[in-house]
């Protein structure tokens, strides 16, 4: 198998933020309240998930 990896865009940020889990593990959705303060998160340069 191989994998390909690349630098985290909005929109792939967006789609992770969207998912949603259904019981039991709907623990693991993110707050709709607070799409853009995670989108914040994930795209911030400090983050692992926002550096190329």
């Amino acid at each position: 198998m191989q994998l390909t990896f690349c630098k985290l865009e909005k929109e792939h940020a967006l789609a992770i933020l969207n998912w949603r889990y259904s019981f039991p593990y709907d623990y693991y959705n993110f707050d709709a309240d607070m799409i853009q303060e995670d989108l914040h998160y994930l795209m911030m340069q400090k983050t692992t998930f926002g550096q190329s």
